[in-house]
């Protein structure tokens, strides 16, 4: 009988660490899930709150908007390209470059 119980031990012990490595990766995977879930949600609830509709057109006044907003991160762009070429002229002051 003793001997028996010897030979299977090391079986038991193996298919329970087994057993436990897939438990682990499973609950690594679930949370994994949930996360992306989560994000998702958050993605359409963003979406959402900027006023597109469900078939993915903007209501009339979320198109207001973000024309407006559109027409700012213009004039943000223009505005860093021109501090971009100040920049550019005050390094080439500061190396002696004669412009």
């Amino acid at each position: 009988m003793m001997d028996m119980v010897s030979m299977i031990l090391p079986e038991v012990t193996q298919m329970l660490l087994v057993l436990g490595a897939v438990a682990i990766i499973c609950l690594a995977a679930l949370a994994g899930w949930r996360d992306w879930i989560s994000l998702k949600k958050d993605q359409l609830n963003t979406s959402l709150a900027m006023g597109k509709t469900a078939s993915g057109s903007p209501s009339g006044r979320a198109s207001e908007d973000m024309k407006q907003q559109g027409a700012a991160s213009s004039s943000a762009r223009i505005e860093m390209a021109d501090l971009r070429e100040r920049l550019r002229k005050l390094e080439a002051i500061a190396e002696g470059v004669d412009l």
